[in-house]
C-alpha cells in the first residue's frame, strides 16, 4: 500500500509486492550469466537530455499499445519546466529515469508541496507521472527511490499519484 507508505515504517522496510506482480523474466545475455535478470539503475534527470527522455519515454514504452494516445508534448514540455510552471517555486521536485542496461524502462517524479503540507500540518511526498515497462523491478526501484528521497527531506508519508495539486495531471488516465 502507498498511501502512508513510509509512515512509521522503519528505514529498512521495502515496499509490499502488489498482488498479481511477478519479479521480472530472467534472460540470459552477454556479460549476465545464465538465468541472472538485469538489474534497475535509478538516475536522476539532470541534463536537458534527460528531460527529453524523461517526456518521450511514455510514447516508447506504449508503442504496441493499440488505444494509447500521446500526450501534447507542447503541454508536457511546459509543465516539466520550473521556468514556466509556477508550483516549481513552492514544490521540491525530484525526477528520475530507470535504465536497464542502456535502455530507459521507466519513469517518476516526486513531489514535496511545501505550501500543501504547511495548510495540512503534514509531511508528505507524492509521486506522479509513473511510468514503466511491465515489469515490479522497475516499479519497485523507481517507488522506492521517491520514497527515500521523500524520507531524506523528513516526509514520513507518501501518496501518489497526484501532481502538484488535485487539478494535475497524474501519469494515469
Amino acid at each position: 500500500r502507498l498511501s502512508g507508505g513510509f509512515a512509521g515504517a522503519p528505514a529498512h522496510n521495502k515496499l509490499a509486492r502488489p498482488r498479481g506482480c511477478r519479479p521480472a523474466r530472467r534472460r540470459p545475455g552477454p556479460g549476465r550469466g545464465r538465468g541472472l535478470a538485469m538489474s534497475v539503475r535509478i538516475a536522476p534527470v539532470a541534463a536537458r537530455r534527460d528531460l527529453r527522455r524523461f517526456i518521450y519515454l511514455p510514447e516508447q514504452l506504449h508503442r504496441d499499445h493499440a488505444l494509447w494516445m500521446p500526450p501534447i508534448y507542447w503541454d508536457e514540455r511546459q509543465w516539466f519546466n520550473p521556468r514556466k510552471n509556477l508550483a516549481f517555486r513552492y514544490s521540491d521536485t525530484t525526477l528520475a529515469l530507470a535504465w536497464k542496461g542502456d535502455r530507459p524502462v521507466g519513469r517518476i517524479m516526486g513531489i514535496i508541496n511545501r505550501r500543501h503540507n504547511e495548510k495540512m500540518n503534514e509531511r508528505t511526498a507524492r509521486f506522479s507521472s509513473l511510468e514503466c515497462a511491465d515489469d515490479c523491478e522497475v516499479a519497485h526501484a523507481l517507488l522506492g527511490h521517491v520514497e527515500q528521497w521523500g524520507r531524506a527531506a523528513g516526509m514520513n508519508r507518501i501518496v501518489g499519484p497526484l501532481g502538484f495539486n488535485d487539478q494535475d495531471p497524474e501519469g494515469f488516465q
